[in-house]
């Protein structure tokens, strides 16, 4: 029997799933502070806090915090890479402590899956974080041609969400051509076709408001 913990840290809260040989056997929501948390200078400052109420919610529901095979967390914002699963390393976890890129909550995922892992003595994992980058050449042409567009996306949402629908299709995603939204704190519009994102607007940049972002401003 494997067995495989799933931690998806948000803005708001912190999801957790655990699955047995495929099967989930348990799936929570696990609210953030937002009092307790918005004391907190960074985001990786909340680690501990996160990481506890994690291990506090698996005893409760009387699964030992060190019974995993495998542990793995969102991804957060890296350096732009293709979609995947990735091992988490010293060196993924130094780049996003510093941050170069910007703060989410989605960086903790890493953090937290790797300390759990550490517990079990297994590995621990990221998968489609949020820096996917698979834009085409034509998608990173801006209105100024000395600035390129990037691409940062709910990748791992868009991503199971367009093989979900595919497979209600009876179709393979890379086969495939939708256009996913994401519709959360934060706003992406992905363009996805032969199984990668090659378009996306989202509300750090050009894409639309949402409830925590600016999005596009006529300034």
């Amino acid at each position: 029997m494997s067995r495989i913990l799933a931690v998806n840290p948000g803005s708001t809260s912190t999801k957790i799933a655990v699955y047995e040989d495929g099967k989930e056997i348990l799936k929570e929501n696990i609210p953030v502070d937002q009092d307790l948390i918005s004391a907190y200078k960074c985001v990786l400052d909340q680690l501990d806090h996160r990481f506890e109420l994690i291990r506090q919610t698996l005893l409760e529901k009387g699964i030992l915090p060190e019974s995993f095979d495998a542990v793995v967390g969102r991804g957060g914002i890296l350096a732009p890479i293709p979609s995947g699963t990735y091992l988490v390393t010293k060196e993924m976890t130094d780049y996003l402590a510093e941050a170069p890129r910007g703060e989410h909550a989605s960086n903790l995922g890493a953090f937290i899956a790797k300390r759990f892992a550490e517990m079990s003595g297994c590995r621990a994992f990221i998968v489609d974080p949020v820096s996917v980058d698979e834009l085409t050449e034509v998608a990173r042409i801006s209105g100024a041609p000395e600035i390129k567009r990037s691409s940062l996306v709910h990748a791992l949402n868009q991503k199971a969400v367009a093989r979900k629908a595919a497979a209600e299709l009876g179709k393979k995603y890379e086969d495939c051509r939708f256009v996913v939204a994401h519709l959360g704190t934060g706003i992406t519009i992905g363009a996805h076709c032969g199984g990668k994102i090659v378009d996306v607007v989202g509300a750090k940049a050009d894409g639309p408001f949402s409830p925590e972002r600016a999005g596009g401003l006529p300034v």
